[in-house]
């Protein structure tokens, strides 16, 4: 493995992305940079910007971004996502282009909106997990203790699948249970000298 092979990892929610790059971590080495760790150090860069697109209203009583009000708003709004995205993209990507110049081992960029946002340059390869629609909702439900239709809703607001795999590099099928997915992880690194 090339000691700077930098890896894009994405997916729908409910996928699996986060359990593939554990596994590749575990597995073959790999540091973890998980992008959606990224968001609190964004969200302050960005803070002003974000108060004035969603108004105080998205604010805790320590005047940081409460994510769950703002998830809440823009989830059952595009526009507003599309907004959110415009605010927070460019910050994320200087973000995480500084982690990944300063990485001394192989690299997993997990990242939900690694496509939107662009990321798949920054990457040698990209990595799509995808799953059906009725297991995300399920793993959905009972990971976060929401209803099945806030899950559908959730998935609705992301790209679908198709524009996801058409963009990949290799295609992880997580459809069953985690013996299968590290089954396949491993056979997927092995055949390919990843």
């Amino acid at each position: 493995m090339q000691k700077k092979l930098q890896i894009g990892v994405t997916g729908g929610i409910g996928c699996g992305k986060s359990l593939v790059a554990a596994m590749m971590h575990e597995h073959f080495g790999f540091d973890v940079l998980n992008a959606d760790h990224l968001t609190e150090e964004a969200y302050r860069v960005v803070l002003p910007e974000l108060v004035r697109t969603f108004g105080d209203g998205i604010l805790d009583g320590r005047a940081r971004v409460d994510k769950k009000r703002l998830s809440k708003i823009v989830f059952e709004d595009r526009a507003l996502l599309s907004k959110l995205n415009a605010v927070m993209h460019p910050a994320m990507t200087v973000l995480v282009q500084k982690k990944l110049a300063c990485a001394e081992h192989p690299v997993i960029l997990e990242a939900a909106l690694l496509f939107e946002a662009g990321w798949q340059e920054l990457v040698q390869k990209t990595i799509v997990v995808t799953a059906p629609a009725a297991v995300r909702i399920m793993r959905i439900c009972q990971r976060d203790g929401v209803s099945p239709e806030y899950a559908a809703m959730r998935i609705a607001a992301q790209i679908p699948d198709s524009e996801r795999l058409c963009k990949a590099d290799i295609v992880i099928y997580n459809m069953t249970d985690v013996v299968a997915l590290k089954r396949q992880c491993l056979r997927i690194f092995e055949n390919r000298g990843v």
